[in-house]
């Protein structure tokens, strides 16, 4: 410094705002088939850095999925928990995965060591369970005679399922047993697919046929029925099931719109033309057609009588009668089934108090028999080798494997059964995997190594079967599984991963940890048994909350609306949840599990899954859709504009008890299913119609709600 004067250095630049990655393990070890342990990837404020980063993750090994899956983003200050799985064909070795961050220019990343190790477990059934939503009501209706809901298309390995109860036809993978698709299909009640494989032809209870395209999974067409008036006044035009045939035309079980009975009918799509074919078997349909089964080539149809007479006949492609009629005496045909070529058919016939499994011929002579327990559906393989037979004996479910040509017993595997309601096959891949309906569902039951079982066969309590039901996604919760004649556990499963520490403590009681999870939200239980019983507990544990439905959907935006959340994952403790709508805190009032609401919500004993309640009560909210947030200690979810807020809300109070509702937009209408009628409200007179009989409501309704 100088005597005459000072002089200062300029201020040094601010530091610039950053942020550190981290990971809490550099390595990690995962077998194929399974989870990893969680790694946490944590975001560090430095000089102020207030940002979100973007998580991507690369050179994951082939075979390895992560949840969350890449990319991601996470919050400063704040860590993700992050779990990887590796496929049953994951390759094994060591591999290195770069965890990169990035937020505006700023990038850091680092490096995480994975070995895929071989799979250690032994190989199980690969039986499953997936949901519907669909009901026996709806799917057997009382008075209907058993017919097929589902169509197996082998060439894209897909299985269609006509699903009365939700309007729609569900899709699934049989090589993963998941969903892939819905479509929407009012009525739909049947499901077959064309010799060709290009179609799969749905029935309906409407008075039209659609027809899927098996590729697309889109509706190709959609044709309207006109009907059959065999006798003046008495139409059929309700195609409930329609068998495809080689031809190209369709054998048509036509219902009468009031009532169950119904007619045979030959249908061709070419001119959308039906003829009755009750002429060419008058013996056989006196109370109409019952049962019918087509053969794997598509070439014949076999019918029975709908009543004891125990009558049948077998008819070609172009609906001439080749076999019969003749009777297998005095009982009722429920169930048949046909081969691949037509050598073989089989029936379930009840006469005299006792049932029979007769095995016919081409010609429908009798060529041997089997006497079943309590049946539920019966297929015969692609091949037609085998037989199966789903059956129930003293609450034990099975499929027994028979041969398909003399109906010698080969074995038996244990069936999916959910809830102590057996599975009802329908059809079978070409690796041996039954395809049937289950409660509320459907099932994929293993058949490629029967066995021998003995009795009792185990079975898990009614939901809520596990306590606790819900957990993080990093796992590690603690669960005990109520149910009955548990022996030693092979293994049990939360979803596709293994449980640790699996005890069984007693014939009634399981307890194990949980495994961490590649999916979201609720997952089937299924234990394994020594002995080689299997049982399936469906949505029994949640990872995280997950919600599935909000009523009311709408509310005041002055807020104080009651507003019922339904999903799983809640817990029983009120005040560990947290609920927002929009950007306000709901207030939460009570929550309740399945036991408690089941009764106000019309809950049958067979109901299977944990649904539990959150009941609130509304914020204040800006007029408009929100979203609504659910926290808990096993994590949180939020349903995207999922609940509006109204700037004015009307109520209008009728003493009912309503459970349907349609909303008729052309004529501003609302129709409710009341007791024993439908009720009418008119929205632009804001008044309840005076009553009308539930036909003439449809009436009114039929280009809209034809199926109320």
């Amino acid at each position: 410094m100088g005597c005459g004067g000072a002089s200062s250095s300029p201020a040094p630049p601010p530091p610039v705002a950053d942020f550190a990655l981290a990971l809490s393990s550099n390595s990690i070890s995962v077998a194929q088939g399974a989870t990893s342990p969680s790694v946490n990837v944590s975001v560090n404020a430095e000089n102020g850095f207030t940002a979100t980063v973007q998580v991507t993750l690369s050179a994951l090994p082939s075979g390895v999925t992560s949840n969350p899956a890449s990319p991601f983003t996470v919050a400063v200050g704040a860590s993700t928990s992050l779990i990887f799985g590796a496929s049953a064909s994951a390759t094994t070795g060591n591999f290195t995965i770069s965890v990169q961050g990035a937020s505006g220019t700023l990038s850091h990343s680092a490096s995480l060591a994975v070995a895929i190790q071989g799979a250690v477990s032994p190989a199980l059934p690969r039986t499953a369970y997936a949901r519907t939503d669909s009901t026996s009501a709806s799917d057997d209706p009382f008075g209907e005679p058993y017919h097929r809901h589902i169509a197996y298309d082998p060439v894209n390995k897909h299985l269609f399922v006509a699903n009365r109860a939700m309007n729609r036809v569900d899709v699934f993978s049989t090589a993963s047993q998941s969903s892939i698709a819905q479509i929407s299909i009012p009525g739909a009640s049947s499901a077959d697919i064309s010799a060709d494989g290009s179609t799969v032809w749905v029935g309906t209870s409407l008075e039209r046929i659609v027809a899927v395209d098996t590729s697309s999974l889109r509706i190709r067409s959609r044709y309207s029925l006109a009907g059959l008036t065999p006798v003046p006044g008495t139409v059929f035009s309700r195609p409930i099931e329609v068998l495809s045939l080689s031809n190209g035309k369709s054998m048509v079980r036509l219902c009468q719109p009031a009532s169950s009975q119904a007619l045979l009918a030959l249908w061709d799509p070419a001119s959308n033309s039906l003829t009755n074919l009750t002429s060419a078997a008058p013996a056989v349909f006196q109370q109409g057609v019952g049962v019918i089964a087509r053969t794997g080539d598509h070439s014949k149809v076999l019918a029975a009588a709908n009543d004891s007479t125990g009558e049948l006949a077998l008819f070609d492609s172009a609906g001439n009668v080749v076999a019969g009629p003749l009777t297998l005496g005095t009982g009722l045909i429920s169930i048949a089934a046909g081969n691949s070529d037509g050598s073989r058919f089989a029936v379930l016939f009840a006469a005299s108090g006792s049932t029979q499994l007769p095995l016919l011929d081409a010609s429908l002579k009798q060529v041997a028999a089997y006497v079943p327990a309590i049946a539920h559906g019966v297929v015969f393989s692609i091949d037609g080798n085998r037989l199966y037979l789903s059956e129930s004996s003293s609450g034990a479910p099975f499929v027994t494997v028979l041969d398909g040509h003399t109906a010698q017993l080969i074995g038996r595997v244990p069936d999916a059964a959910v809830q102590g309601v057996s599975s009802e096959i329908e059809d079978v891949d070409e690796t041996q995997l039954l395809l049937g309906l289950s409660n509320r569902g459907v099932v994929f039951v293993d058949t490629a190594t029967p066995t021998s079982l003995s009795s009792p066969a185990p079975a898990i309590g009614a939901a809520p079967s596990l306590q606790p039901s819900e957990g993080p996604l990093a796992g590690g919760t603690s669960v005990v599984l109520a149910g009955q004649n548990f022996t030693a556990v092979a293994q049990l499963k939360f979803g596709t991963q293994s449980a640790s520490g699996v005890t069984v403590s007693g014939p009634t009681q399981i307890q194990a940890t949980s495994p961490p999870s590649l999916t979201n939200g609720a997952v089937n239980l299924t234990a394994y048994f020594q002995n080689g019983w299997l049982a399936v507990a469906p949505d029994a544990f949640s990872y995280s909350p997950q919600i599935l439905r909000i009523l009311p959907n709408a509310g005041s935006n002055a807020g104080g609306d009651s507003v019922q959340i339904y999903g799983y994952g809640f817990g029983s403790d009120p005040t560990r949840i947290t609920v927002k709508i929009g950007s306000a805190n709901a207030i939460v009032q009570k929550v309740g599990n399945v036991t408690s609401i089941a009764a106000s919500i019309g809950l049958d004993a067979s109901y299977p899954f944990p649904l539990e309640r959150i009941t609130v009560q509304t914020p204040a909210g800006t007029s408009g859709k929100a979203d609504v947030f659910v926290s808990t200690a096993a994590g949180s979810t939020m349903s995207a504009e999922s609940f509006q807020f109204l700037q004015s809300v009307q109520s209008y109070a009728k003493p009912a008890l309503f459970k349907f509702l349609l909303y008729d937009q052309r004529r501003q209408r609302i129709y409710l299913t009341n007791i024993d009628h439908v009720d009418v409200f008119d929205l632009q007179q804001n008044i309840f119609l005076p009553r009308s009989s539930p036909r003439a409501v449809l009436l009114q309704t039929r280009d809209c709600a034809a199926w109320l």
